[in-house]
């Protein structure tokens, strides 16, 4: 599709010329008869964690100002873990790692996942379908 057609359309819509569902019907009308089905996408986000950033910005504030992000293992972890070690269990040995905050918590219900099936996902899952919301 050229870009003038669309620059144009877009125009067009924003100085209320035309409404934005006309400007929709006109491009895929275009579209149509010049068989331009374009398979282009754009990237218009990102979204990631690290040890001791939820964001890329914390994450590079973090590397800017030189910290160590290898820290024991989280004592708030080692709580929700305790119910599931045994008597004689201390929990340990756990090692100096760079830990991501919060990997438990995962919103299953607002992706309509059962929270039965939620820990078949895994962590990396739960991570990367959590950070989409």
């Amino acid at each position: 599709m050229s870009n003038s057609f669309v620059e144009s359309i877009l125009q067009l819509v924003a100085i209320d010329a035309i409404s934005e569902d006309n400007a929709y019907s006109l491009i895929k009308a275009h579209q149509s008869v010049t068989g331009d089905q374009s398979k282009d996408i754009a990237i218009i986000g990102i979204s990631c964690r690290f040890p001791q950033a939820g964001n890329k910005e914390e994450f590079w504030h973090n590397v800017a100002s030189g910290m160590n992000s290898i820290r024991p293992f989280p004592s708030a972890r080692m709580e929700s873990i305790r119910p599931f070690l045994g008597e004689d269990d201390s929990g340990g040995p756990y090692y100096q790692a760079g830990y991501l905050d919060e990997i438990d918590f995962f919103r299953c219900g607002i992706l309509q996942y059962s929270s039965r099936g939620s820990p078949i996902y895994g962590p990396a899952a739960a991570d990367f379908y959590g950070d989409g919301l």
